[in-house]
């Protein structure tokens, strides 16, 4: 592991680095439990830890989500807030798999995967925003009618 302050390389038992005295653990403000200083979320309730000002970004996180951008705000009457979920999955190993089957066979694998994932959307009240590929992308919570 390394010091999210210095980079200096540290071991698993340390809490504090030998090199510049940082903290190397993080402490659930909810849960109460104790996670490495590089983690972004508690491995016990799954909160987000907020984003300290001077620490690096994880170089593996998008500046998007690292940086979240400025909204603008909101005429009244011309927004809402909701609560919105996300889901994108693919078939594990399909370029492989596509490599040892036939096109059709292939085809009615994919279309049976597309199936079971509309399926399983729609039972919870989500639904397909797009196919690619083998991936699916599924949104719930929007768009939604109350109606």
């Amino acid at each position: 592991m390394k010091c999210g302050s210095c980079g200096s390389a540290t071991r698993d038992e340390q809490r504090f680095c030998e090199a510049c005295g940082a903290t190397l653990e993080k402490k659930c403000q909810g849960y109460g439990a104790t996670a490495r200083a590089v983690a972004r979320f508690c491995g016990s309730c799954g909160s987000t830890f907020p984003v300290e000002s001077g620490t690096p970004a994880n170089p593996a996180t998008p500046a998007s989500i690292a940086t979240p951008a400025k909204a603008s705000p909101l005429k009244p009457g011309k927004g809402e807030c909701r609560q919105l979920t996300v889901l994108f999955a693919d078939v594990v190993g399909a370029t492989v798999l596509s490599g040892r089957l036939d096109p059709e066979a292939l085809r009615a694998l994919l279309r049976a995967y597309q199936q079971v994932c509309v399926e399983c959307t729609e039972r919870y009240g989500g639904h397909i925003h797009q196919y690619a590929g083998d991936g699916v992308l599924a949104y719930f919570g929007y768009p939604y009618d109350p109606g």
